[in-house]
């Protein structure tokens, strides 16, 4: 989906990067617009921050760059995507409908 709208992705995932995906466009005049993706699958409308998830989120709070939580859900045989950026403390849980 970036792609298709001008970005770069890079897949960084494993123990290389504090997240997934590495997603780059360049704007004007050698400007880029760069933010880091950590990306999470569940098969329900609810995520739920267990402790490795807390500890991501903490680790891209240590970046220097935007970073976003963002969650596929697959619910109802359906997928949604949401995107949640990445500020203080981190959520409980993540919902599809958006009443973290």
């Amino acid at each position: 989906m970036l792609e298709k709208v001008g970005y770069r992705v890079y897949r960084v995932s494993g123990s290389i990067g504090a997240g997934d995906l590495l997603v780059v466009r360049k704007k004007e005049r050698g400007c880029y617009e760069v933010f880091i993706e950590q990306v999470k699958s569940v098969r329900s409308n609810i995520f739920y921050f267990d402790r490795k998830s807390k500890d991501e989120w903490r680790r891209l709070l240590l970046e220097d760059i935007p970073s976003y939580f963002v969650i596929r859900f697959n619910h109802k045989n359906k997928i949604y995507w949401r995107g949640v950026k990445v500020e203080g403390d981190p959520p409980k849980k993540i919902t599809l409908e958006g009443g973290d």
